[in-house]
């Protein structure tokens, strides 16, 4: 699994509700299509993609302890602890 960055994408919702408006869905698509359909990024994987580039992802998400923080959390929020 590997993650890219999100950019917007024009929508009537995007438009109407912010009055601006972002990358048209075939701009958008690409990046996660190419990482969903490229056999030559097997050796990327957990790699974060912008523009089908890996690059590297941000300082904190290279934070053990957050990430143990977050796992944490999540395991609460899903109620997935044996308490």
């Amino acid at each position: 699994m590997s993650g890219y960055e999100k950019s917007s994408i024009s929508t009537k919702l995007l438009y109407e509700g912010f009055r601006i408006t972002g990358s048209p869905l075939s701009v958008g698509a690409e990046t996660p299509v190419y990482l969903a359909t490229e056999n030559d990024i097997k050796d990327h994987n957990g790699k974060y993609f912008i523009k089908k580039k890996p690059v590297r992802s941000s300082r904190l998400s290279y934070d053990e302890a957050l990430q143990e923080k977050l796992w944490n959390y999540s395991i609460k929020l899903l109620k997935l602890n044996k308490e």
